[in-house]
């Protein structure tokens, strides 16, 4: 009897449906092995989170957290305050000298000591707030604005010049502080911070734009009297 010839034709037909339930079996296998991975996975970030407790600023960082002194370092005079910060670099004690927070103003200008220029917004917006720690009265508004407008003087103005916070900061202590007339209000700020030039600065914020404008300025004054319990209550907030 001869052969029976199977043509090429048949061949596919029948290998076909071999194939596709090899082919399916696989993308099964792969499916579900991405599927256990991805569950493991999750579950493992999940059980992680849970057995991590809430890191403290020294696990941060920071290991002078809770050390609210100052660093001056004795060969390039920089005077550290690492306390503000949440993270903080180490720093090799034998290169410092520690400086009582209190004598910070005597340092910068009778030590001939300065304040890292890339920290100096932050630094100089604490030492504000925590003149306002003992009561928030004329007397210390006036004092905080003074130690805040020293972020915008010539030395720090170049890095600052972009600092709203600051500069919203300061337009509250000058508002808030009665002893500084109305009419005297907008001179007192630009007087703060006549070593920046705003007519520099390309592109104001909208937000912002009150800080070249004397008309917006006196309309953010207006609105800072109809609320002032509230900016009182802002301000107490962030001197903690």
């Amino acid at each position: 009897m001869a052969p029976h010839k199977i043509s090429r034709r048949r061949v596919l037909q029948l290998g076909m449906p071999a194939a596709g339930i090899i082919y399916a079996g696989g993308l099964a296998e792969l499916f579900s092995s991405c599927k256990n991975k991805t569950a493991q996975k999750d579950n493992g970030a999940a059980n992680n989170h849970l057995r991590k407790p809430k890191k403290t600023p020294v696990q941060r960082g920071n290991p002078y957290a809770g050390r609210d002194e100052m660093f001056l370092h004795n060969k390039t005079k920089a005077l550290h305050y690492p306390y503000v910060f949440k993270t903080y670099d180490k720093l090799r004690e034998e290169h410092v000298t520690p400086v009582n927070t209190n004598d910070w103003e005597k340092q910068l200008d009778e030590n001939g000591a300065h304040f890292t220029k890339e920290k100096s917004a932050l630094i100089f917006e604490r030492l504000a707030l925590k003149n306002l720690s003992a009561d928030v009265n004329n007397e210390n508004l006036n004092r905080s604005a003074a130690i805040l407008g020293r972020s915008f003087k010539t030395g720090y103005v170049k890095q600052n010049i972009h600092n709203w916070r600051g500069y919203h900061l300061l337009l509250q202590l000058i508002t808030l502080n009665t002893a500084v007339a109305e009419a005297d209000k907008w001179a007192t700020f630009n007087n703060a911070i006549k070593d920046a030039d705003i007519s520099q600065i390309k592109k104001i914020p909208k937000r912002n734009a009150w800080i070249a404008s004397q008309q917006l300025f006196d309309q953010r004054v207006q609105y800072i009297h109809q609320h002032t319990d509230e900016y009182m209550n802002r301000i107490k907030k962030r001197m903690a």
